[in-house]
């Protein structure tokens, strides 16, 4: 019986580890795709921001 508890423990420990390496790995694909939608947000935000022709006419007005 203390062998089953003696194996469960390493392999918790395995486990254990493998969710570190693996979170890690994940973690660093989720920030990289909020960084590169929230890229696109913006690009697109201030792009649009630049064609509003009502802006461009208050400035010319001035």
């Amino acid at each position: 019986m203390e062998v089953f508890f003696h194996v469960y423990s390493l392999l918790m420990q395995l486990i254990l580890i493998l969710i570190i390496l693996f979170s890690r790995v994940t973690t660093k694909h989720v920030f990289a795709t909020l960084s590169f939608i929230v890229e696109i947000f913006i690009f697109l935000y201030v792009g649009m921001d630049a064609l509003d022709i009502e802006k461009w006419r208050f400035i010319s007005q001035r």
